[in-house]
This record gives structure tokens, sequence and C-alpha cells, in this order.
């Protein structure tokens, strides 16, 4: 019923959270210069890395799918130990200065199904929000 995520070491991952006492319950949300701190001073974990779900609407060729993506730091999937498919994943230099590297990281079965595994999409422009991003890589299969 319980699967591992498919990632380095998935046993080592843990949920940062805190308690909040006004609403009285964990919160497992935080600011991104509140990450950054926790990143920046961390010295307990092997590395510290941000997510958020986000409701996005991806258009290429004139064509629009609405999907639930990721919002990530630059380095996810360097912590996960995540290698990409195809092209390249995002680094920390993709995160240096916001909006520098307007990127995006496919997943494979998004690739799959909306892109029919076309080998030519790294360097291709997507519309995420009517936002142009270069389309950098595809995750791995899981």
């Amino acid at each position: 019923m319980l699967q591992s995520l498919p990632v380095k070491d998935p046993d080592q991952l843990v949920v940062i959270s805190s308690y909040d006492p006004g609403e009285n319950n964990v919160v497992d949300t935080f600011s991104y210069p509140t990450y950054q701190d926790l990143r920046d001073r961390n010295e307990v974990f092997s590395g510290v890395l941000a997510r958020s779900g986000a409701q996005m609407n991806v258009s290429y060729e004139g064509r629009s799918d609405r999907i639930r993506g990721e919002l990530v730091s630059g380095n996810y999937f360097e912590v996960l130990g995540v290698r990409p498919w195809l092209g390249r994943l995002f680094t920390e230099n993709d995160d240096r200065t916001p909006g520098d590297h307007p990127v995006a990281v496919l997943s494979y079965s998004f690739w799959e199904r909306r892109f029919g595994k076309d080998l030519e999409i790294v360097g291709k422009t997507i519309l995420v929000n009517e936002y142009p991003l270069t389309v950098i890589g595809v995750t791995p299969p899981g």
C-alpha cells in the first residue's frame, strides 16, 4: 500500500514542519527566505530542499493542459539523487536570481502523454500560466 519514493535513500527523507499554537496545528509550509535560512544553516541533514504543489496551465503549439505541477528549489533533484532521463535537471545556479533562469523540467509521464516522447522538446519554449519557460530536461520514469 505504501511505496517508497523512487529516489536515492527514500528512508532518510524527512519533512520539516512547525507547530502553530494559534491555529493549533502543524504547518509544513515556509516562506522562501525561511527555506534559504534552513538550507544555509543546516548542520544535520545531507540537504534541504523546497517544493510546493500548484495548479498550472501548460500551453504548447496552441494546446493547453491543466495540470498539477511542482515549484521546486534548484537543489531539488540533487538532494533527492535523481538524474535526468533527457537533458538536464535544475541546479542551484537556476536559483541564484529570481526569474533569471525561466526553465522547466517535465515529468516522464507528462512528457510521454503530452509531448509523445519528443526527444527534441529540450530547448523548446512552453507557456506555464502564460509565462514562457524553456524546457531543459525530463525526469526518469516514476
